[in-house]
Parts: structure tokens; C-alpha cells; sequence
């Protein structure tokens, strides 16, 4: 096949797509996307080690090349996971948009022409800049208003052609009433996302910034009103896909916008009393009082730590509190919320400025205490006090079997050479769960589970072994699983286990939990009455009162 090349190009970044007919002249094409970079900067050494994006490399070091193709130039970009990219110019640790792991996520060309190196723009600059270009027939003007940004990005590497895929974009303001996810193309301009059995659109809490992976159990379907985190699930050559070719690429321009309205209506509050306000506000409200109150308590701490220890844990369970229906208005005085009994009208709760969760009437007597993370500190008043919620999730199933378990070597959290036969051997019942340290959405759920477990089984719990095993073994040490442990008040019959990356995933593999990457992990719980029964495996969220359960059965057969 012959190919011709330019031999000579100006400076810039173009963008090649070639097309492969096969010998037999079938009229199936593939396309695949290549950048080429014409010229670079050149750095200095001139040692004063600058480093523009702060990973800890200087530019020198780093240069002007992009090595993982993401339109961003290394100097400029501290992120090497392919299924990351910045979502905002000038903050390398929050709005970050997220893929599925081993898909590669980039910028448009037009944010590459520019040297724009982040994926969103403001409703005029997108205005501005296509008008400009001459764009296509479509109208850069939109009929709804935007909130939070527009977004641009391209998604490769698809495992096949049409496949749908997951993305999360964190919006940079919280989520309107009567929202919808808007998309523009050149022939159409903008119109609605489409929702489809291959396409959606859902939402979670998250804070400003901060969104769970994609695929996490707390997103919902839609858009939610007081909700920071968007996430598609686009089809590649489907209505939604801008380049409408099923070539193994996916582009999206879009944003979340509202229709624009001459009268405005005005949000329904509650005052001093039992005023009803809708259950989007109340979790909103939760979430930026808590988000106060975490900036307030962490003077001398680095952000980015405690935004990986943070709220991801407190916004989960809060907004199942809401979805309990145990509640169902919502007051404030003097930095106190008052949580109102959604059948009846009295104070069922109050959550004050100490994070501090105090139920009252027939909540209390069904209260549990949960370790709550705020600049990775657990204190005494820092603890947050909530009745049991976590079963008014989706649910859970239950299967059993046979797993094997491989001969792999281990490192205890009191840094002790172990393995998982050693961790499991007698005939004491076990609970086993995968977690990590900096998850900060279903891990510190299911290790609160387990503390919980452990104090409903009250000293039943010391014939019983529970293990956790860190899936991020890279990053968890003994010394951090330790800390970690001590955060739920973990005892010498409740292990936490690291190792080397080879035998962690070696040991995920036989328990049917590896994901690919710890940000794809789910809910799995394992429980086994004794070295001969079978693994009962639980998946979903699960409270801890389904947990006893499970283990009652178990041994009592």
C-alpha cells in the first residue's frame, strides 16, 4: 500500500486518521488517530528545577513531548493514567474527568490548537471560538443556559467498535433544577443527550471537585438537583457520539444546561420549625455544611491528603439517611441542623458543628457509632452518629462457592511475612472484604460495616478472624494499613494484609474480585463458616445486620 507523507509541516500538533480497506476490498473501514507533533519546546537547565505541574519532576526533566497522548504536554500534565484528564486550567488534583480504566481519554483538537490543556470552557468562549472557526450549520448558541461548564474530550482505545463506555465529569457548580445534559455537533448544534438501552445519563453528590469512579453504586439515574458529579455512558458511533462514526472514538462537547425561564421560581425552605423542603436540598445542605465545616478543621493539612481521607464516606451515608425516609425536613440555627421524623412531626436528629450525629425519640435506641475521617484524624468528638441506613441501598445477593486459594506471600499490617492460608487456617469462621486506604466511597462503608459487625457480635466476635486486603499494595503500607485499622477500631482478630501488586491480584483473581484497577473495584463480602465450607459471596452493599445474619446461618448449621 503506498503512502505518501508531507515532508514538510509547520509548527503544531495535527491529527492523522488513515483508513484500512482490506485486500479483498471490503467496504468495512477502521479508522485510528494519530498525532504528530511537528516541533517542541526546548527547556533550559538552568537549575532552578521548575515545575509547572507539580508532580515532583521539573520541566526540564519532563519537557514539551506528551507521552501519554492525552493532547496535554508532559511539563503540563501530572497525570500519567490514560483514563485521566484535567477538567480544570490550573488545579491538578480536583475536577479531574474519569474514565473506565484502560480506555485512553484526551482533549479535542480545537483545545490542543489553542493550547488549551483542560476540557472545559465557558458557554461564550465556546460561542466566541466557533463563530470564529466558522464551525459547521449548527448554532453555537444555545437555547438553555449552561451551568458548571462545557466540556470537551475524545475517548480511544475501545475494546471494540460500538462499544458504550463510562465517563464522569465533574461540574463546577451544583446541578440545577430541572437540568439536562446538553451536546453540540456541527450539523445539528446543541440538542438533549439521548437516553437509550446503550446510552445514559446519571449523577451523584460527590462535593465540588470530587466524584466517585464511573460505575460507583452511588450514581443515580438523571441529573439530580444539588449533585456535583455527571456520568455518561456513551455508544461509539451512537446519537451521542459527535463524530457519529462507530470507529473505536468517542467525542463529546456538552454540558449540563437548564431551559431558561421569565419567571423564576423560588427554592421552598424550611425556617425554626417543620417547614417541608425537598430531599435534593436536604442532602445538599448536609454536604456544604460538612464541607465547612472539613475546611475550618483542616488549618497546617494538605488538601489533596485529606480530600482522599474525606467525604466521600459521610455524603454516602448521609444521603442514605435521606433515602431511609427516616427524615424529611430540615432547620438550622446556630450551626446546628435539625433533622425533622418524616412521620411525625418531631426532632429526630440533630447534627451539630462537632460532626457529631445525635439521634433523639425512636432513633436513638437504634443509633450505631461509625468512625467518620476528617484530615485523615480520628478524635473523640469528631464521630459521626447516624441510624443504620446502608440497607436501604439496591440490596445485595448472596451465592456460595468453592474458591482455591493460590500459595501467595503477604505483609501484615504489623509488617510480619504471612499468607492468606496462614491468615486463614483453623476452624474459626471468616469474613474477608478487597478495600484500600484511599478509597472514599465503598471501602470506608464496608469497613464500617465490619466495625459495626464486630460490635453487634459483642465477644462472639473473638472466634471469628475478619481480613482486609489492600488492593492499592503500592501505596498501602503496614505502617498506613496500621493507622487505617486503628481508624475503625480494629482489634488482633480483624487482619489487614498488603503484599506485592502480583499477589494481591493473584489472590483478587480467586475470589473472582479483580477489576482490572482499584478504581473499578465493587461491594464484596466473603464469609465462610469454617477450612471445609464453602465461601458464601455477597455482593452489593450489605448492612450489618445482613451481615450477622448471613454468619448465624453459617454457623449454625
Amino acid at each position: 500500500m503506498p503512502l505518501s507523507l508531507i515532508s514538510r509541516v509547520l509548527d503544531g500538533t495535527y491529527k492523522m486518521v488513515v483508513s484500512v480497506t482490506d485486500s479483498a476490498g471490503d467496504t468495512t473501514t477502521v479508522d485510528k488517530s494519530v498525532r504528530v507533533r511537528a516541533s517542541a519546546l526546548i527547556f533550559d537547565d538552568d537549575g532552578s528545577d521548575s515545575d509547572s505541574d507539580g508532580d515532583g519532576a521539573s520541566d526540564f526533566d519532563e519537557g514539551d513531548e506528551d507521552e501519554d497522548e492525552d493532547g496535554i504536554p508532559d511539563y503540563l500534565d501530572p497525570h500519567d493514567d490514560d483514563y485521566i484528564l484535567a477538567g480544570q486550567n490550573g488545579d491538578p488534583d480536583d475536577f479531574l474527568l474519569i474514565t473506565e480504566p484502560g480506555l485512553k481519554l484526551e482533549l479535542s483538537e480545537e483545545k490542543i490548537r489553542d493550547e488549551d490543556y483542560s476540557a472545559d470552557l465557558d458557554e461564550q468562549e465556546f460561542i466566541d471560538r466557533e463563530n470564529s472557526s466558522g464551525g459547521g450549520v449548527g448554532d453555537p448558541q444555545d437555547t438553555h443556559t449552561h451551568v458548571g461548564g462545557i466540556f470537551e474530550f475524545e475517548i480511544e482505545g475501545l475494546a471494540y467498535v460500538g462499544q458504550s463506555v463510562r465517563i464522569v465529569i465533574p461540574v463546577h457548580e451544583a446541578i440545577p433544577a430541572n437540568a439536562v445534559y446538553r451536546l453540540y455537533t456541527d450539523d445539528v448544534g446543541w440538542r438533549d443527550f439521548v437516553v437509550d438501552d446503550r446510552n445514559s445519563v446519571s449523577s451523584a453528590l460527590g462535593e465540588l471537585g470530587i466524584c466517585p469512579a464511573p460505575g460507583d453504586v452511588t450514581y443515580i439515574a438523571g441529573l439530580h438537583e444539588g449533585y456535583f458529579c455527571v456520568q455518561l455512558l456513551i455508544e461509539d458511533g451512537g446519537r451521542n457520539d459527535a463524530d457519529r462514526r462507530a470507529n473505536g472514538e468517542i467525542e463529546d462537547p456538552g454540558g449540563v444546561a437548564i431551559v431558561p425561564t421569565s419567571t423564576p421560581t423560588t427554592p421552598q425552605t424550611s425556617s425554626g420549625g417543620g417547614g417541608g423542603i425537598g430531599g435534593w436540598l436536604l442532602v445538599l445542605l448536609l454536604g456544604v455544611w460538612l464541607r465547612n465545616i472539613r475546611r475550618e478543621s483542616m488549618t497546617g493539612i494538605r488538601l489533596g491528603a485529606v480530600k482522599l481521607m474525606g467525604g466521600g464516606f459521610r455524603t454516602l451515608l448521609l444521603a442514605g439517611l435521606l433515602s431511609s425516609g427516616m427524615v424529611s425536613t430540615v432547620s438550622s440555627a446556630n450551626g446546628i441542623l435539625s433533622l425533622y421524623d418524616a412521620r411525625a412531626d418531631s426532632v429526630a436528629a440533630t447534627l451539630k458543628p462537632d460532626c457529631a450525629f445525635h439521634a433523639q425519640g425512636e432513633a436513638a435506641a437504634k443509633e450505631r457509632e461509625f468512625p467518620t475521617i476528617i484530615g485523615g484524624v480520628r478524635s473523640e468528638e469528631n464521630q459521626l452518629r447516624y441510624r443504620q441506613v446502608i440497607a436501604s441501598s439496591k440490596g445485595y445477593s448472596r451465592t456460595e462457592h468453592n474458591y482455591r486459594m493460590p500459595e501467595r506471600k503477604l505483609v501484615s499490617m504489623d509488617g510480619q511475612p504471612t499468607s492468606l492460608a496462614t491468615e486463614l487456617e483453623g476452624d474459626k469462621p471468616v469474613m474477608l472484604n478487597f478495600i484500600f486506604t484511599t478509597c472514599t466511597t465503598i471501602c470506608p462503608v464496608l469497613s464500617a460495616t465490619f466495625s459495626q459487625v464486630r460490635e453487634s457480635l459483642g465477644s462472639e466476635s473473638r472466634n471469628v478472624t475478619m481480613v482486609s486486603i489492600s488492593i492499592d499494595p503500592e501505596y498501602d503500607t503496614p505502617e498506613r494499613l496500621n493507622e487505617y485499622a486503628r481508624l475503625y477500631g480494629a482489634d488482633d482478630q480483624w487482619r489487614f494484609l498488603t503484599g506485592r501488586v502480583e499477589d494481591i491480584i493473584a489472590i483478587e483473581k480467586a475470589f473472582d474480585a479483580y477489576r482490572g484497577t482499584k478504581m473499578s473495584h465493587e461491594p464484596l463480602t466473603f464469609l465462610r463458616a469454617d477450612g471445609d465450607s464453602p465461601w458464601v459471596r455477597i455482593e452489593g452493599i450489605a448492612s450489618a445486620d445482613d451481615i450477622v445474619k448471613e454468619y448465624e446461618q453459617l454457623v449454625s448449621r
